[in-house]
């Protein structure tokens, strides 16, 4: 293979050869570019890299190169390619660089511009120290915020957001910081990040970029004569990519903010601006909103509640409560989301899982209470219509069939989620209250309270491990149980957010891991069994069952 021969057939110019320590390079002319093609001495293994020769001394700028001037023309994470086919393997990198280089200057260059416009603003900060973190999640109007300085960091909040005193409680009032929102309809490029940042950039990055409500609002503000500020300036890129960017002016005597004759007194300082608002989390993950109003209670924060509650703290619902009347141990530490770290004298669960998502999401609103469910419906059977949906992770029947009754009579959605002894499988039960049966139905065979038929354990035996006393019994199962079961419930729960269970009630089960069981001799259940022989048997639609006394209005609540 004449790798000059492939490359002039591309690049279409003499092409000559130096020879360095593992590496061998080609220069040629394309366009108006000088152009250096380097391959390693690890060459098939290591792709060949495409570097525009000089960029850093041109003031022009362009998509798909970093500073040095190396040509970005595929991204390599986990990228596969032939390395048997070596001539395929050059003819492929180049093409794919002259794909870049001729979208420059480009219509095609401008789009990308914009899709890549927070890499160019970084890149213009450079090493400034100047960066902040953004919790402002109201991009509507030209205001003021609240900002503060907090351990050498710069926060940022809407001024009528109780954020701050959750998120920086000991912080000092920073310089007067103002956030100005340009309408979605725009074309801004991202300024050359080769060049000084001036007034003057700003201004070309504002003007023509305003609604008539919020230029007359700025409008009337740069009447003021002003020292020192900070102007925030959010940029709608597409739906869901709002790009944050910051500035700091400094004028030498009080001046008209951005009035192009201040340039001389004036200095800009860049500022780098980190979105940490709601909807900016939800649009680098899931991109899902459907829960971003949704308030959700979760009753029981043991092994399996706590992972739910934590995987629901990062999915976008407004509000989130937590009830359990336990007190963390190191008995519990184990098999909980919550670490040893969290282990303080006579804490609650509920109250180390609010430290703990508190300091995740400091975002999040969290409610608890730590008093058993059948006493806090008593002491206030108000506390949950607030909220739009229940998960019941308590584990305990006796407290389910409470929490059934009280629920259907309020007329919300329950999702209770349970795990069977050992782990050997786990269980889902969505009860929606337009639809007919409820979770006791799962307890009621002809007329008789039985064990849940969805369990995967035979009934009638004695499960329960003491390790030293009967206030230290434990029913066994794995680690690995409680995040699968939370797993499980949170798409459930996202099914029914999204409207996907629309047809009944719905059951659905999961096999764990065995292995224990067996050894210590205990029996599956028949429909362990059943399930074995059909999996179509796991999940289904709850049907009615008329010997449950929920359903016939016989139930004796608490």
């Amino acid at each position: 293979m004449d790798i000059q021969d492939i490359l002039r057939d591309y690049f279409g110019s003499e092409i000559t050869e130096e020879n360095y320590p593992n590496q061998k390079v080609y220069l040629c002319n394309y366009k108006k570019y000088r152009l250096k093609i380097v391959f390693d001495s690890n060459f098939p293994k290591k792709i060949p890299e495409f570097f525009i020769e000089d960029y850093s001394e041109n003031d022009n700028y362009y998509t798909h190169i970093d500073y040095k001037g190396k040509i970005c023309y595929v991204a390599e994470d986990n990228l596969v390619w032939d390395t048997h086919n070596l001539e395929g393997l050059v003819r492929e990198c180049s093409e794919k660089t002259l794909d870049v280089i001729n979208s420059w200057n480009t219509p095609q260059m401008d789009k990308e511009l914009r899709e890549e416009f927070l890499s160019y603003w970084i890149e213009l900060c450079g090493n400034s120290s100047l960066k902040a973190r953004s919790y402002v999640d109201d991009f509507t109007k030209f205001s003021k915020l609240t900002a503060s300085i907090e351990k050498n960091s710069l926060y940022l909040f809407n001024d009528s957001s109780d954020l701050k005193d959750k998120i920086t409680p000991t912080s000092k009032e920073a310089i007067e910081t103002y956030f100005l929102p340009l309408k979605k309809q725009n074309q801004v490029l991202p300024p050359n990040p080769k060049k000084k940042l001036d007034s003057a950039v700003i201004k070309k990055i504002i003007t023509g970029n305003l609604s008539s409500s919020i230029r007359k609002s700025f409008r009337q503000w740069s009447r003021n004569k002003k020292n020192n500020f900070i102007l925030i300036i959010s940029i709608p890129i597409a739906k869901e990519n709002i790009v944050l960017i910051g500035a700091m002016f400094k004028y030498l005597k009080p001046s008209l903010p951005l009035d192009g004759k201040n340039k001389d007194i004036c200095s800009i300082t860049p500022l780098l601006v980190e979105r940490f608002d709601k909807s900016y989390q939800l649009s680098r993950t899931s991109q899902d909103f459907s829960l971003t109003n949704k308030k959700v209670a979760v009753i029981g924060v043991g092994s399996v509640g706590s992972f739910v509650s934590s995987t629901l703290s990062k999915m976008g619902i407004s509000k989130l409560f937590m009830i359990d009347p336990d007190y963390l141990s190191i008995d519990n530490i184990s098999r909980h989301y919550l670490g040893i770290d969290s282990l303080k004298n006579s804490v609650q669960k509920v109250d180390a899982m609010e430290d703990r998502l508190s300091l995740e999401n400091p975002i999040l609103d969290i409610e608890t209470e730590g008093l058993k469910f059948e006493s806090l419906i008593l002491a206030n059977p108000a506390a949950f219509d607030d909220y739009d949906f229940i998960i019941a992770c308590s584990g305990n029947t006796m407290t389910n069939f409470e929490i059934n009754h009280f629920f259907k009579n309020k007329g919300k959605p329950v999702l209770y989620s349970w795990l069977d002894p050992y782990g050997i499988g786990y269980h889902n039960l969505l009860i929606q209250p337009q639809f007919d049966g409820c979770y006791m139905c799962m307890n009621y065979e002809d007329g008789a309270l039985v064990s849940n038929r969805l369990s995967f354990a035979a009934p009638n035996q004695k499960f329960e491990k003491k390790m030293a006393s009967c206030s230290s019994s434990f029913v066994p199962y794995n680690a690995i149980g409680p995040s699968q079961l939370a797993n499980k419930t949170i798409e459930l729960f996202l099914r029914y957010a999204n409207d996907k269970c629309k047809d009944g009630n719905v059951f659905s089960s999961h096999f764990g891991i065995s292995t224990q069981f067996e050894n210590e001799g205990f029996r599956y259940s028949k429909r362990y069994n059943a399930c074995r022989e059909n999996p179509n048997n796991l999940s289904s639609i709850l049907q009615k069952n008329n010997s449950c006394p929920e359903c016939r209005g016989e139930y004796n609540a608490y």
